[in-house]
């Protein structure tokens, strides 16, 4: 059922290839979301009312978890504020198996001359149970897409 999802790009609304997919078939989901600030996809844009724009987002997250396997992990990643609401108007009250990460970017100087801007995004990481299968990888991992791994990484991978 899941092939003709694998190793494929969708376009279009997430919210409607999560009403395509079947319930618990989806080991990992990586949220990305519009942050609301107003830019322009194509034709579309997504800015809306700050609450009207957390209704969606609570929606999204629980089409997500509809579909997540329940020993799958999903990490949603957003601003801080907004991370902060669906964490507490939706999510403690569901699934209290919930990380928070801090993504942090090497520079603080944004488009802002009167004050300095988000430096960092919220990542919320949500497990349904806590016999969740959680794959830690190596941080690089090399292939034709990527490239060769940072020397270091090399050097450290011969010697194990």
């Amino acid at each position: 059922m899941l092939n003709k999802y694998n190793n494929y790009i969708h376009f279009g609304d997430i919210m409607d290839l999560l009403k395509e997919l079947p319930e618990q078939s989806i080991d990992m989901i990586f949220g990305d979301p519009d942050y609301n600030v107003g830019i322009k996809y194509g034709d579309k844009n997504y800015t809306k009312d700050f609450d009207e724009y957390i209704n969606w987002y609570i929606n999204l997250t629980k089409a997500s978890m509809q579909v997540l396997k329940d020993t799958g992990n999903l990490f949603m990643m957003n601003y801080p504020k907004q991370n902060a609401y669906l964490r507490v108007k939706y999510l403690e009250n569901v699934y209290p198996l919930i990380n928070d990460y801090a993504w942090v970017y090497n520079t603080n100087i944004g488009h802002s001359k009167k004050r300095f801007t988000t430096a960092h995004r919220s990542i919320l990481h949500v497990r349904k149970t806590e016999d969740n299968n959680f794959y830690k990888s190596p941080p690089c991992v090399e292939g034709p897409a990527l490239g060769r791994p940072p020397r270091h990484l090399r050097a450290a991978r011969r010697r194990t």
